[in-house]
């Protein structure tokens, strides 16, 4: 059996269809979270970059920290909304067609500290959110930081520089000693060895010059034993 709605009943049945209320919810997917340090009165860039292939044209891009808007970009027009980050915070423009939402914090402070969310939607594939956690440090606690960690390279070390130069300067010592050492050897050898020569020519002359003065001698009473036998 067909039941057939009257003129009446269509209208009703419409007015129904137009109170119902609609709701759409658009899908989220949660990219992996990023966390980064800081210290107080840096820059830092917080990044917010998407692999998906998108169109920037209708996209909407909306930065918030703990549920309050910080930045929204929209109709390829950027807006600055909390005024505590309104003349703090840049975008990249020309890096946007290239996919990278992502925002710079100039002069960091405390207050800073929490957790920002990097959401983009308005082309059909739902709303994507990253969320960056952002630490923020003491600028002491940055340089006790930088101490623990440069002693891991024995490079960085001072005592390793202190005691490589005593070693070089212990192995120059060493071998200018030993040099003048082998001079004074080789030197007092030379001289000895000379005064040596010179004394042993002396003694073969006075040897050659009693030698002749002995023959000398001999053959003057051989002269003379010879005259008195005549």
């Amino acid at each position: 059996m067909v039941q057939v709605i009257n003129s009446a009943g269509m209208e009703t049945l419409v007015r129904l269809i137009v109170l119902l209320p609609v709701t759409v919810t658009p899908q989220r997917f949660e990219a992996d979270p990023v966390t980064v340090t800081a210290a107080v009165g840096s820059d830092v860039i917080l990044p917010c970059v998407s692999k998906d292939e998108i169109n920037v044209t209708d996209l909407i891009i909306d930065w918030t920290k703990e549920g309050d808007e910080i930045y929204i970009f929209q109709e390829k027009k950027p807006s600055f909304r909390h005024k505590d980050y309104k003349d703090r915070t840049s975008v990249f423009t020309k890096e946007l067609q290239n996919n990278n939402f992502s925002i710079k914090l100039f002069g960091v402070k405390q207050t800073d500290e929490g957790q920002f969310s990097c959401c983009y939607y308005g082309d059909g594939k739902g709303r994507r959110c990253t969320n960056v956690t952002l630490t923020v440090i003491t600028e002491s606690s940055a340089n006790i930081s930088e101490v623990k960690e440069n002693p891991k390279d024995p490079d960085l070390r001072p005592d390793a520089a202190v005691m490589a130069a005593v070693l070089v300067l212990l192995c120059v010592g060493l071998g200018v000693g030993s040099f003048i050492s082998w001079k004074r050897r080789n030197g007092c050898g030379a001289q000895d060895e000379t005064q040596t020569n010179t004394e042993t020519q002396q003694n073969r002359a006075e040897a050659t010059s009693l030698t002749v003065v002995t023959m000398s001698d001999e053959e003057q009473e051989a002269e003379q034993d010879h005259h008195h036998h005549q």
